[in-house]
């Protein structure tokens, strides 16, 4: 019997399961219900057999849901994505309630209480992230740029990001010189909404996504910058 999934997931296959329930779920809703909550678009199927497909937009990529294979894939190569993604996207979709987005933010370190899960989070999110920036801020907002992000006016070198149409994820860096003693600081947060579309260990996945594709965009500036 697979745990509930509050905690990360211990394997593979365990993740693979909850990313079955959350699409089973999705497939009881009624999808013009769930495309108007979460903001995103339904096609209908072209035969009269079930099924149809979401057309979600996730920072700035496209994904569609497919219910009659239930499979989440990219728009794009037209390949299914890492369950980890899946999972976010599927659980969005099936827990979303319609909660408009919000401009204020919550810490993560408000949202997550489980010991495990914020653990967790500390060593996929806030340390890659410290790893990533913690001494070059420009090199942050060269690859939050790239991704879309925009610049606010908070603490440090502060980016959002809408990662999802109703869930925006606001990473905050405050980087030091590497002769420096004191430590660079990282603050991750999301709009106060999110958690009304995303419980709190997708939505720790999701900022461990962020991350990773944060990561690709340095890799890619850190060449430019190389070459130039």
């Amino acid at each position: 019997m697979s745990r509930r999934p509050d905690t990360p997931a211990r394997s593979d296959s365990e993740l693979a399961s909850w990313l079955k329930q959350s699409l089973e779920k999705l497939n009881q809703l009624k999808p013009e219900e769930v495309a108007k909550k979460c903001g995103v678009v339904f096609l209908n199927p072209r035969e009269k057999k079930g099924g149809g497909r979401f057309i979600v937009n996730l920072l700035n990529k496209t994904f569609t849901v497919e219910l009659a294979s239930r499979e989440v894939v990219d728009l794009i190569t037209g390949k299914q994505v890492q369950d980890k993604l899946a999972y976010v996207i599927a659980e969005y979709l099936a827990t979303g309630d319609g909660t408009p987005l919000s401009d204020s933010w919550v810490p993560m370190s408000k949202t997550i209480t489980a010991q495990e899960l914020s653990t967790y989070f500390q060593k996929a999110v806030i340390r890659p992230m410290t790893r990533l920036f913690g001494h070059d801020s420009e090199l942050f907002e060269a690859s939050a740029r790239a991704l879309g992000g925009k610049r606010e006016r908070l603490g440090g070198r502060s980016f959002s990001f809408l990662f999802l149409p109703k869930v925006k994820l606001l990473f905050q860096v405050w980087a030091v010189d590497k002769r420096d003693l004191t430590p660079p600081a990282i603050n991750v947060s999301h709009s106060s909404n999110a958690t009304r579309y995303l419980k709190p260990l997708p939505l720790t996945y999701a900022c461990e996504i962020m991350v990773d594709w944060l990561e690709r965009e340095a890799k890619k500036q850190s060449k430019g910058r190389a070459s130039s």
